[in-house]
């Protein structure tokens, strides 16, 4: 079966937890929301494809990646990879802006993802962002500040446990993560992954 690559952005807005979401234009799929990004080009690494492709879909410019979720998962006629990074937006980027492939773009608070549609295999990581605790969100200040001086350029990726694959119902779609990378989200691994907050 042959294997499509995929990277998406979850973006936190500056100085809040509303995170960006996309509700798709087209397809069988029209009208769910989901994490904005897209394929991965030849030789291209999952960190570029997502800032090509938040720049490409929305007008922005992404800083601190950090690798976050991955999703391995079934379609009828191909196998789904994609790589989620959270991430936050540059200091010269401007608001997002609409695509014409999008019929909304919103920030949503992160204990209220859920009360949008998300695209099937997004309901995951939705409850898991949902059960994260605000006091982990506050508390990211000092961690991973020397990592945040490279954020064009990050750090080659530690070695981690195998991935889990994940348990597909027949005929089921999905477009981004739905299972971690080495274990389930908790509010203990948020802020490892979380941008330091900026002081105004």
């Amino acid at each position: 079966m042959k294997t499509v690559h995929v990277a998406a952005g979850i973006i936190r807005k500056e100085g809040s937890d509303e995170l960006l979401a996309v509700q798709r234009g087209y397809g069988d799929m029209q009208g769910l929301w989901e994490f904005p990004g897209g394929k991965l080009m030849r030789g291209e690494t999952p960190e570029d494809a997502v800032r090509r492709e938040l720049m490409e879909e929305l007008q922005v410019k992404v800083t601190n990646l950090r690798d976050f979720y991955t999703v391995e998962y079934d379609y009828p006629d191909f196998h789904l990879s994609m790589e989620c990074y959270y991430c936050s937006l540059a200091k010269e980027s401007g608001e997002p802006q609409k695509h014409d492939r999008q019929l909304d773009i919103r920030w949503i608070p992160r204990t209220s993802l859920a009360t949008v549609e998300w695209m099937p295999a997004d309901k995951g990581l939705i409850d898991a962002l949902i059960e994260l605790k605000e006091d982990r969100l506050e508390a990211n200040g000092t961690v991973n500040d020397a990592e945040a001086a490279t954020t064009e350029h990050p750090a080659t990726k530690p070695k981690r446990t195998p991935k889990r694959r994940s348990k597909n119902a027949p005929n089921q779609v999905c477009s981004t993560a739905s299972i971690p990378r080495t274990s389930p989200l908790t509010s203990a691994n948020w802020s490892a992954v979380a941008p330091p907050s900026k002081s105004p």
